[in-house]
């Protein structure tokens, strides 16, 4: 058998990272120039704690005055009746099952990124949200907010977190940022459903201040966010990417170790 000459493999090996760089390239930035709803992490960075919120009984809040203590941070808009509502009611699921307590151990912010959301709708939805926590939850653990397009664009694209107004609503991906007491992003919890144990392990990171890998985020490598589903769906072009192209890198290393003998 004829051995294909180590270039070609080269050459092989550069099209498919190429052709997997574009695809990606073309999600996350599409003809109009927008950016895609999705997450771009970044672990480790600081958070601007200078951006001013509002809080659910109306009054401007700055971002600095609400963490001091390992904080989960949340983006909805409070009119969603999907994504949002499965995240929110899941947060509250788990929080009825740990054994921490918010506002004491930890805090959380749910931030809504539609600029027409009011305090009374915030207070609606922490009303709900705490009631179905099913627990006593200080003042202050829970936190419902919003701001101006300007000031949670900020934040959110602080955290590497995209999304796009879609008609009455938006596109956003389904995910949770965990924040350091000091405003650093330690970890990224992804999907709508969650553990009592990824929340206790996020947190004794971020008090640790020690940015952990993202392990689900490995296998969002093979999956695309679907605006219209509101999910995460398998991107079969990427996967047999990946596949070929870990089948060349297999190939090429032995192809080397052969001639070498």
């Amino acid at each position: 058998m004829k051995l294909v000459p180590q270039y070609y493999l080269a050459i092989i090996l550069a099209l498919t990272v190429f052709g997997m760089s574009r695809s990606s390239v073309a999600e996350m930035s599409p003809r109009s120039g927008a950016v895609r709803p999705g997450v771009v992490e970044r672990l480790g960075q600081q958070i601007p704690m200078d951006v001013t919120l509002i809080d659910s009984a109306g009054g401007e809040v700055l971002l600095a005055s609400l963490i001091d203590k390992p904080t989960i941070l949340s983006f909805a808009y409070f009119e969603c009746t999907n994504v949002c509502t499965d995240i929110a009611a899941d947060i509250a699921r788990v929080l009825g099952a740990l054994k921490l307590t918010p506002g004491v151990d930890f805090s959380i912010l749910t931030v809504s990124f539609d600029e027409n959301d009011t305090p009374e709708r915030a207070r609606r939805k922490k009303h709900d949200y705490m009631a179905a926590s099913k627990r006593d939850i200080p003042e202050g653990g829970w936190r419902f907010l919003t701001g101006t397009a300007a000031s949670t664009g900020r934040l959110a694209s602080a955290v590497g977190y995209s999304f796009e107004r879609d008609g009455q609503g938006f596109n956003h991906p389904a995910a949770l940022v965990v924040l350091s007491p000091d405003g650093r992003i330690i970890r990224y919890l992804y999907g709508d459903r969650y553990l009592p144990f990824d929340f206790k392990m996020a947190i004794a990171e971020a008090q640790a201040g020690r940015p952990g890998a993202s392990i689900p985020r490995a296998l969002l490598l093979c999956y695309t966010f679907d605006p219209d589903k509101g999910g995460y769906t398998l991107n079969f072009l990427r996967v047999t990417g990946i596949g070929i192209l870990g089948a060349a890198g297999v190939f090429f290393f032995f192809v080397v170790r052969r001639r070498r003998r």
